[in-house]
């Protein structure tokens, strides 16, 4: 046999770490692929049937004054509004889902958590190998923020040496990152200096506008139509130079769910630049004494939870009768809209809506105070509640919800036909199910209070459990308010 010299065995030896070092660089690809499926779950199939199915069209937003927040109990928003007109002609109902940060957004769509992410999103080339966006509704450019113009940046040449704060992640981050780039190769020395701030402190793109304008950070970047709505409540605030071309801001969907994407375009088409459109535009973009008042009612939120100017005295006597003050709150703006110059055409008074009857009945004044008509109403919801003790605490609930609506008589009724139908009528989707048939001569006719509007009731019902799903989703947004698993009825002693 032929023996190898030693330059044989040197190549060998070269020709072996080369397929080592090929093997490890293949291994780090297959890992760092597997760490990208792990952040982006796999995919759900549930499209436009599904949610018509459910009656529920579940829309993934942020918190903030341009996308979905509260005003005076009321949701609003012009993401919310614009959402909420497709769902008004599809015909079903909006959930609206506030994941903990912005990039839990894609990963509760793929989950099912959301079908659709509508809170101002620009298409990026990142994002669309992961979804699906429908026609644009709106167009932004970046733009750089500072305090006055207190660094007279002209050009994006006149960033070199600034520290600029932005959002870990963000598309501004990126923006940054790809300018950093380019004043390398063009020698462009000293380079922007970055400065992150990692989400979970803050409570969105807002609050860097707070630090900015606090003197706490010199420089940031938004899009232009965010900054816009800023400059309305905060003067000093200075808008300066593009940092990005134009882009286009849409909803995104799964790519499975083709058929709602095909129903979005079709609503887009309808809807731009249509006169609702262009109202709801203006309102929150163009109307500096309206956003200021949504700011004004977007902070209190933000920092105190505040959700009414009655919530002290709803959490007194909530606590007092042992209920969560924020189901008493949903309660109360389902009744009055927190007006208490509210009067119903039946004569219930009050931010309660409270009868002359039931007010007598608790030894109360017809024309009592304000403070009054709380603690009554509150009081009230409780004695109902007790009369149902058959029923678990989510059907006793409701059941009492139902009675404090439209009279504990008729509900008994509900429950009556029930029990001759052979059905559990401690069951509110039995109860319920009868209600709303009492407005009819062949039900109605068989009870002791004979006719009632129950498909008003229930969805009343519906309606104050929603709002309250609402309230608690968002208050929970804010850890330093937040009780641990609050339950809305709690034993009293």
């Amino acid at each position: 046999m032929r023996k190898l010299s030693p330059q044989h065995f040197i190549l060998f030896a070269i020709l072996s770490l080369l397929l080592n070092c090929e093997k490890v660089r293949e291994n780090n690809k297959i890992t760092s692929n597997t760490q990208i499926e792990k952040l982006v779950p796999i995919e759900i199939a549930r499209d436009l049937d599904e949610i018509i199915s459910s009656d529920t069209l579940k829309i993934l937003t942020r918190n903030n004054i341009l996308t979905y927040f509260l005003y005076r109990g009321e949701e609003r928003g012009f993401e919310f509004e614009l959402i909420n007109k497709f769902a008004e002609e599809l015909g079903v109902n909006v959930k609206i889902v506030i994941p903990p940060n912005w990039d839990d957004l894609i990963p509760y769509l793929k989950e099912g958590k959301g079908d659709v992410i509508a809170c101002s999103m620009t298409l990026t080339e990142e994002r669309e190998k992961l979804l699906k966006f429908s026609k644009p509704y709106n167009f932004v450019h970046q733009v750089v923020l500072t305090k006055k113009n207190d660094f007279g940046i002209e050009k994006i040449e006149d960033l070199a040496g600034k520290r600029i704060h932005v959002i870990n992640g963000s598309s501004y981050h990126h923006q940054l990152l790809t300018i950093q780039k380019d004043f390398t190769l063009r020698g462009i020395e000293p380079n922007i200096q970055i400065e992150i701030i990692d989400k979970e402190h803050l409570k969105g793109n807002e609050s860097l506008v707070k630090l900015l304008l606090d003197g706490q950070i010199e420089i940031t970047v938004l899009d232009n139509n965010i900054a816009e709505a800023e400059q309305t409540f905060y003067p000093d605030l200075h808008i300066g130079i593009p940092l990005s071309e134009e882009q286009e801001v849409a909803w995104a969907v799964r790519k499975k769910s083709p058929k709602l994407l095909e129903e979005l375009n079709k609503f887009h088409k309808d809807i731009y630049r249509s006169e609702f459109f262009n109202i709801l535009k203006k309102r929150y973009y163009h109307k500096p004494k309206i956003v200021s008042r949504y700011k004004k009612a977007f902070y209190a939120f933000s920092n105190d939870n505040k959700i009414s100017k009655y919530d002290e005295l709803i959490q007194k006597y909530s606590e007092d009768y042992g209920f969560d003050w924020v189901l008493i709150a949903s309660q109360m703006y389902e009744e009055s809209g927190f007006k208490p110059s509210a009067k119903s055409w039946a004569g219930a008074v009050g931010l309660m809506q409270i009868m002359p009857r039931t007010a007598r009945g608790y030894g109360f004044d017809e024309e009592h105070s304000l403070e009054q008509n709380i603690e009554i109403g509150v009081k009230h919801l409780r004695e109902l509640y007790e009369l149902f003790d058959n029923a678990d605490s989510e059907n006793r609930l409701r059941l009492a919800l139902a009675a404090y609506n439209v009279g504990q008589g008729h509900v008994r009724d509900a429950q009556s036909l029930a029990i001759w139908d052979g059905k559990d009528s401690n069951d509110w989707e039995v109860v319920s199910d009868y209600l709303k048939k009492l407005s009819r001569k062949e039900f109605y006719s068989k009870v002791k209070y004979g006719y009632c509007r129950g498909w008003q009731t229930v969805l009343y019902v519906n309606t104050i459990l929603q709002r309250y799903e609402t309230y608690s989703n968002l208050i929970n947004l804010n850890p330093e308010f937040t009780e641990s698993n609050p339950e809305p009825v709690k034993a009293t002693e």
